[in-house]
């Protein structure tokens, strides 16, 4: 980001406000991660004025006052790893979830795509916990962002990389022959495949999931003009200019914190 101290700084205060405590915070190193950090806990605050409850889960699912941000390579699920990642429990009436920073997921291909900030269902992590090993989500979470902190103007390259990962991940009904032993119910996510877990409802088309989810691609400088119509049909949202603080950045943490309040239930 154009400050990384100021959004460091933003990023401790909000993550005081969820512990009701002095937080521990073990931040990753390299480009892009404090941009990462920051939507994730400014959209927590965004979400508990909400009125969502927020708190700081383990990878084993315990509630604890220290945040490890995942450090190195990208990699998947494990809930034996006391080094982190660790995630944000969100909930509101019947609605429970977790926003999850840094996690790879598994597509159709078997290629493993990481998403910066994603959303996924709390039951669903607690059957990737059961497991008890490193594991990756097979599917599409409903909450997919790609966050860039880099100098270079976001390309239609760029927006065409995003849509084909998006679309790798997206498990329609017509895929049921990608999951064995075949589940007994079908839906957009699964703990892994083989899957003991699945969450509602499968898409008909890869639009259709498009229009069902909030996926972006948050920048902290712009997009080129060519990017419009690819992201427009495809329902992709961009967010530029994203910088600490600014009005663009509250706008984006709006956007995403009243879609996930009205569409996660």
């Amino acid at each position: 980001m154009n400050d990384d101290k100021q959004a460091l700084l933003t990023i401790k205060n909000i993550l005081s406000e969820i512990v009701r405590t002095i937080p521990t915070l073990q931040e990753a190193k390299g480009a892009g991660r404090i941009f990462e950090l920051y939507v994730l806990m400014k959209l927590a605050r965004k979400l508990r004025t909400l009125k969502w409850d927020i708190e700081v889960l383990s990878p084993d699912g315990t509630s604890t006052d220290t945040f490890i941000q995942r450090a190195g390579a990208p990699s998947g699920f494990n809930p034996k790893d006391s080094n982190g990642p660790t995630s944000l429990r969100i909930v509101k009436g019947d609605a429970v979830y977790e926003i999850w920073n840094g996690i790879q997921f598994q597509g159709r291909s078997d290629t493993r795509h990481e998403i910066d900030i994603s959303v996924i269902p709390h039951a669903m992590a607690q059957a990737m916990r059961k497991k008890n090993t490193d594991s990756f989500p097979f599917g599409r979470p409903r909450v997919c962002v790609e966050c860039k902190d880099v100098m270079s103007t976001g390309s239609l390259d760029e927006m065409r990389a995003f849509v084909a990962r998006l679309y790798d991940l997206t498990i329609l009904n017509i895929h049921s022959s990608k999951l064995y032993p075949p589940p007994s119910s079908h839906g957009h996510i699964y703990d892994s495949n083989p899957p003991t877990y699945a969450h509602p409802p499968p898409p008909i088309t890869f639009r259709d999931s498009n229009t069902d989810s909030f996926s972006a691609i948050a920048r902290s400088t712009g997009f080129s003009k060519g990017t419009d119509s690819l992201s427009t049909y495809y329902h992709i949202h961009r967010f530029e200019n994203i910088v600490e603080p600014s009005n663009s950045a509250d706008k984006f943490i709006e956007d995403l914190a009243e879609w996930i309040d009205q569409n996660l239930h």
